[in-house]
């Protein structure tokens, strides 16, 4: 069976023809791809079921903890080295 996000199930016999017989799901990746197997026209052979309406999904980067620390200590090291004043020498005569 194959279930849709409204709930409603759809069966894979259905989908493949009525020349495939003892159908088996085996996995479901991300992009929604069906691999299984089962029989067809009396031998056995393995399937894909791709969706007509793929859409791949998005990776969205999302900085880590430890980057925003390094940037702030970063903005703050240039900053206390802006703020530096810097000593002249006293002439003794």
């Amino acid at each position: 069976m194959l279930w849709s996000s409204s709930g409603q199930a759809t069966d894979l016999g259905a989908v493949l023809g009525p020349a495939w017989t003892d159908t088996y799901a085996v996995g479901v990746n991300d992009s929604g791809d069906i691999i299984g197997y089962g029989e067809y026209h009396g031998g056995q052979y393995a399937f894909l079921l791709a969706p007509a309406s793929a859409t791949p999904l998005a990776a969205i980067a999302v900085p880590e903890l430890s980057t925003w620390a390094m940037l702030v200590a970063g903005f703050a090291g240039l900053a206390c080295a802006g703020c530096r004043q810097t000593r002249k020498a006293a002439v003794v005569a």
